[in-house]
């Protein structure tokens, strides 16, 4: 684990200076820091009725809460040749870039998971971004993502309680003065939009009605 809590919190940044190159924001540089906000915590799994998701968890709560879903007649995870739908619990994290003086800000909607099938075993299999992974190439979550990513680095057989210690150390490896421009917060999560996107989106919806009463 100490292994990996190095890779994700590097002492220097490698660049792929051909990607750098061939990318319209190549003067923009990742930092190589990935800050994990514990706030989102966000459990899904699925049940005999379908889908099921809880967002901004509490992580006291989160044992109570497994054990109450396992018990549920409806609710409990789905079986599929007497196997249990795993639990995947993930977290939304934010990375950095810098070009000369200047320094933004990027949401990760899943820069970590981990999967279980009970919270009590360390039966299970955890994942983590890494700093330079593009945050565009998350569009599959990350609990699903294949073994030939080696943008994701994994950890196998840790409690939950364990991963969220490693959350934990790797935010406290982050220098001060990027945590101090941390402009993202959990409320940033809640739509897909960005507030530019969603007024886009709107001004294009109101076009189409128009165009469609005349």
């Amino acid at each position: 684990m100490k292994k990996i809590l190095e890779q994700l919190v590097p002492r220097t940044v490698k660049f792929d200076k051909g990607a750098e190159k061939t990318s319209q924001q190549a003067d923009w540089q990742r930092c190589g820091h990935i800050y994990y906000l514990l706030n989102t915590l966000k459990l899904s799994y699925e049940s005999h009725c379908g889908r099921v998701t809880y967002e901004k968890l509490n992580f006291a709560s989160l044992h109570e809460l497994c054990a109450e879903l396992q018990k549920g007649q409806y609710i409990a995870p789905k079986e599929t040749a007497h196997l249990p739908e795993l639990f995947s619990l993930s977290v939304c994290g934010v990375c950095w870039e810098e070009f000369g003086a200047q320094v933004r800000t990027k949401a990760i909607p899943e820069a970590a998971c981990i999967r279980f099938e009970n919270i009590e075993y360390s039966a299970s299999e955890a994942k983590f971004q890494m700093a330079y992974r593009m945050t565009d190439d998350g569009v599959t979550p990350l609990c699903n993502q294949a073994g030939f990513d080696k943008a994701v680095r994994r950890i196998n057989n840790i409690s939950v309680a364990e991963f969220i210690r490693f959350l934990e150390a790797c935010n406290t490896r982050i220098p001060r003065n990027l945590v101090n421009k941390l402009g993202i917060r959990s409320e940033n999560f809640d739509s897909v939009f960005t507030l530019t996107e969603s007024h886009l989106l709107e001004k294009l919806l109101e076009k189409e009605a128009l165009m469609n009463a005349k």
